[in-house]
């Protein structure tokens, strides 16, 4: 034994059989010589009952000094109980990104990997996912070790997949097929979360402690933003009728009015089964969806169609193909040719179910309808409770296919139409009877009717401010729920403040003069309100509210000491009754026009390819609040004609 040194090192020569010379300075450090010359640096120890040798590295690699420092720092991490040569093992054993993927596989397959809703994966996407695996992810990263991997290799793999790195063409299995891997934006953001999923499982097994794919920033997949437009709904059906001359096409052409008319997903309505039409129910009960088992309502002449057909039926499903009882094949084949070179030509069967949530929407649904409508996932309290809404689904479902036929576009009229007839059957009704309930002798009082008209066309520009508001507010400038409330409180105190001293007022001035100057207040505050710049600071908002108020706080409790005052004291309790009557139904009809601009509004930019947010959402919302000005004038002009008419003499009818 002796120190080892450069020349010991250098003098040691190789025998017939390895040899080991040892430090006598440092105990268990040591020089190993190989019959072949090579030397390296290396150290004894004893674990337990086991005796270890760990290989520090080459001599010419490592010097005698570097390989002593270096073994008294593994020497100290075994005093501390730890095993330089089981780690440097392991570590050699360290799974590929390859191994974890083909033991990923393995599970995918057999149904341990669960997907949406704590359910296995779908055969299509273990196919989606297979190939992903075997064309981005292992061509990438296949021989790193999933242990050394950090996110700066993840963000390699995602731009590489973006550029275009993995494009090639694939021969599958199927006679004479081939998959084009082209890569892109979209590929690498679907790819990156796939990998994501590998590395969680990694986690779950213990092979890392973190996953390295957490925070890496992926471009916004593509959101399909397309949709069908009324004219364009004339032309399909264009298309389809002319596509139907064609026996080769008629089918197809079913499957596709169909997908428009239901919102259905392409592979649900063309694998729809008879046992999953229930007709009887007005709904389809789909086995197995995207989203595992759903019910999707569906409208009349859906429930008409699949009647008709079912007649005729022939094997287990709705749409039969060739062979034993499958499914019919060649739609994909059938729907490029059918739309192939016509104005149509960009949109694939999902554009249909957008546009059908689309129109639901413009019908005013709710989200949670369209949510059952179209058979999203519903991840809110609601999905507990939305069995309940099954007759209010199916009334949806069957407005929007009949809107989708272009069969409904006359049933507002209807609706006006029968509420002209119901009121008019309604006064006929109280002319006639001994005690009405609404006595029509009171409107003989032309300041009184005069008094309910103002209130009422004030009530709608006050309505259509108070729901015009509080969505500028949120969705527009994006001021929290309380923020919005708390901006909105100077309207209401305004009136707390003046109403009251209106009041005192009306008692030894005009009741008519003071509620119209009220007006003239209202109007120029809900001018100010429409003429809001974008993104206004909170105290400009909050100043043209306080006018707003203030006016309105003047107007309401003159007018409604006129209304009172022009009618007998018998009449009193009648007349409370038309001023609530009116203020409810201003307020009820402000609403539904915001509504209706609000939907114009968003369909106008719909057609562009817009959204209804941000600056968009503000300039409709300016024009709903020059629509309530318009209200408030109306109710200005109709006030001030009152001012040259008589009143009432206090305590008589008038005639």
């Amino acid at each position: 034994m002796a120190k080892l040194t450069k020349r010991v090192v250098d003098a040691a020569e190789s025998r017939t059989k390895d040899y080991v010379i040892w430090d006598d300075e440092l105990p268990g450090f040591g020089l190993r010589v190989f019959t072949s010359g090579k030397r390296s640096y290396v150290i004894q120890y004893r674990l337990g009952k086991r005796s270890r040798r760990f290989t520090i590295g080459l001599h010419g690699v490592w010097t005698p000094e570097r390989a002593r420092q270096e073994a008294k720092v593994q020497l100290g991490r075994v005093a501390q109980g730890e095993d330089p040569a089981e780690e440097k093992q392991l570590d050699n054993k360290a799974l590929t990104v390859k191994e974890l993927c083909d033991l990923y596989v393995a599970d995918l397959k057999g149904g341990l990997i669960l997907g949406k809703g704590g359910r296995p994966k779908k055969a299509s996407t273990i196919l989606s996912d297979t190939g992903r695996i075997e064309r981005h992810i292992v061509p990438l990263l296949g021989t790193r070790r999933v242990k050394d991997l950090v996110k700066a290799d993840i963000t390699k793999a995602l731009k590489d997949i973006m550029a275009g790195k993995t494009r090639c063409s694939v021969k599958t299995k199927k006679l004479r097929g081939r998959a084009i891997v082209r890569g892109g934006a979209g590929t690498a953001t679907r790819t990156i979360g796939l990998l994501g999923g590998i590395l969680t499982y990694a986690v779950e097994a213990g092979v890392i402690d973190v996953n390295p794919a957490h925070g890496v920033r992926r471009p916004k997949d593509n959101v399909r933003a397309r949709r069908l437009t009324e004219a364009e709904y004339r032309i399909l059906g264009e298309i389809l009728t002319k596509a139907a001359e064609n026996e080769k096409y008629e089918m197809s052409v079913d499957i596709i009015r169909q997908l428009a008319l239901t919102g259905c997903r392409r592979t649900e309505m063309v694998t729809l089964a008879w046992t999953e039409a229930d007709t009887d129910s007005s709904c389809l009960r789909l086995i197995d969806s995207k989203e595992g088992s759903s019910i999707r309502p569906i409208g009349l002449p859906v429930v008409e169609y699949l009647e008709n057909r079912r007649k005729t039926k022939t094997g287990t499903h709705v749409f039969p193909g060739q062979g034993d009882d499958n499914a019919f094949g060649s739609f994909p084949n059938h729907w490029a040719q059918i739309f192939e070179e016509t104005p149509l030509a960009d949109i694939t069967p999902h554009v249909l179910r957008h546009s059908f949530a689309s129109i639901a929407n413009d019908l005013g649904f709710i989200e949670v309808t369209i949510a059952a409508l179209v058979g999203h996932a519903k991840g809110s309290v609601t999905s507990n409770y939305i069995h309940t809404l099954d007759t209010a689904l199916i009334m949806a479902a069957d407005t929007c296919a009949q809107l989708g036929q272009g069969g409904q576009a006359y049933v507002p009229l209807v609706y006006a139409a029968v509420a002209v007839a119901a009121g008019m059957a309604f006064v006929r009704r109280q002319r006639r009877a001994p005690e009405p309930l609404l006595p029509l002798d009171i409107f003989a009082s032309t300041r009184f009717s005069m008094a309910a008209l103002t209130s009422m066309a004030s009530f709608v520009g006050q309505g259509i401010a108070f729901i015009s508001l509080p969505i500028l507010l949120e969705s527009a400038y994006g001021y929290s729920p309380f923020a919005s409330a708390l901006l909105f409180t100077p309207w209401p105190v305004a009136i707390v403040f003046v109403a009251p001293y209106a009041g005192r007022l009306a008692d030894r001035h005009k009741p008519a003069t003071l509620a119209t100057a009220g007006l003239i207040v209202f109007a120029a505050g809900l001018a100010l309100l429409a003429l809001l710049p974008y993104n206004a600071p909170i105290w400009d908002i909050a100043w043209r509210e306080l006018v707003c108020g203030a006016g309105f706080g003047f107007f309401q409790s003159p007018n409604n000491r006129e209304m009172l005052a022009n009618v007998s004291r018998e009449r009193s309790s009648n007349a409370s009754g038309v001023l609530a009557i009116a203020r409810t139904f201003g307020q009820c009809l402000g609403t539904a026009l915001v509504g209706v601009i609000l939907s114009a509004y968003a369909a106008h930019i719909a057609a562009g390819g817009g959204k209804l947010e941000g600056l968009a959402l503000a300039h409709a919302i300016e024009w709903t609040l020059w629509l309530a000005m318009a209200a408030t004038v109306a109710a200005l002009i109709i006030s001030s004609r009152r001012l040259g008419v008589r009143p009432a003499a206090a305590g008589q009818q008038p005639s």
